[in-house]
C-alpha cells in the first residue's frame, strides 16, 4: 500500500458514523490513482464488517517556504560560495526525505537548521526563517471561494505593519479590462486584502487562532502553474495534523551565502 492514515468516520469534520476515512499518498506522488484506492477498497472491504463503508480521501498537502541566510569562513575551506549553497540545498533535500514528506512527520525548525550548519564544515551558522505554504488553482475568470486549515496559530503583526501574516505569490488580475499584476495579504485585522495597482479588494479573512484562512470571491484572470499561499505560523515549529504532509520544494528555498569569521 502506499503510505496511509485511517481513522474512525465520527473523528471526521463533519462527523460520518460508519464510515472509515483513508487518506493515502503514494511514494513519490501527492495523489493515489483511483484504481489503487478501488484495489485497497477491495481488500479492505472483504475484512471489514459491511456495516462500515471506506471513504477515501487525498492528503491535505502543504509545503515549507524556506529563507536561509549562510555564513561561511572562506578561510576553512578551498570551496566557492556556490560550492557552499550547493551543499546547503543538497542537505535541505535530504533533510526533506528524512523528516518530511509522510503523514505525522512536523517540521522542527532547530533540526533543520542544525542540518544546514553541519552541511558544510566552514559554515558558522544560518538565520532561517520558515513559513507553511497552501498552493491554490483557481479557475481562471471564474469567482474562486477556498478554506483552508493550517491547524496552527498564525502570526498577527500590528495594523499597518510592513509584516503580514498571510501573504500570497502575484497573479494577474482584470481591472476594467487591463491585465495588472497583483497579490493579496492580511491587515492584521483578520482580512485578506487584495492589492491590483492602485486598486483594493477584501477577499477573504484569516482566523489567526485556530490558523484558517478563507478566500472568497476572489476572481483571478491568469498565474504560473499555482498560486502560493505563505503563512507564518506563530510558533516556529510548524505542526501538521492526521490528514495533512509536509514538504519542502526547491522552488520554495532561497539561499543567500555570506561571509564571516
Amino acid at each position: 500500500f502506499p503510505s496511509h492514515d485511517i481513522e474512525g468516520g465520527e473523528e471526521n469534520v463533519p462527523k460520518q458514523y460508519g464510515k472509515v476515512i483513508i487518506v493515502t499518498k503514494p511514494y513519490g506522488s501527492e495523489i493515489t490513482p483511483d484504481f489503487t484506492k478501488t484495489a485497497i477498497g477491495n481488500y479492505l472491504r472483504d475484512r471489514m464488517p459491511l456495516a462500515i463503508i471506506p471513504i477515501f480521501e487525498d492528503p491535505d498537502s502543504f509545503y515549507v517556504d524556506i529563507v536561509s541566510d549562510v555564513t561561511f569562513n572562506p578561510s576553512l575551506t578551498s570551496k566557492s560560495s556556490s560550492d557552499i549553497k550547493s551543499a546547503v540545498l543538497s542537505a535541505i533535500s535530504t533533510f526533506n526525505q528524512e523528516n518530511l514528506q509522510q503523514f505525522n512527520q512536523n517540521l522542527r525548525v532547530s533540526k533543520l537548521v542544525a542540518t544546514i550548519d553541519n552541511s558544510d564544515s566552514s559554515i558558522l551558522g544560518n538565520d532561517t526563517l520558515v513559513r507553511m505554504v497552501k498552493r491554490i488553482t483557481p479557475t481562471r475568470n471564474s469567482a474562486y471561494t477556498f478554506t483552508f486549515q493550517t491547524h496552527n496559530q498564525l502570526y498577527q503583526e500590528a495594523v499597518g505593519s510592513n509584516v503580514q501574516g498571510i501573504s500570497s505569490s502575484t497573479f494577474t488580475y482584470n481591472l476594467n479590462g487591463t491585465n495588472i499584476t497583483a497579490s493579496f495579504a492580511d491587515d492584521g485585522e483578520g482580512n485578506l486584502i487584495m492589492t491590483a495597482g492602485s486598486y483594493t479588494e477584501t477577499v477573504g479573512s484569516v482566523d489567526y487562532t485556530t490558523g484558517q484562512v478563507t478566500i472568497d470571491n476572489l476572481t483571478v484572470a491568469d498565474y504560473t502553474n499555482y498560486i502560493s499561499v505563505y503563512c507564518i505560523t506563530e510558533k516556529e515549529d510548524i505542526i501538521i495534523q492526521r490528514d495533512q504532509i509536509l514538504s519542502i520544494d526547491p522552488v520554495d528555498v532561497t539561499i543567500d551565502i555570506v561571509t564571516g569569521k
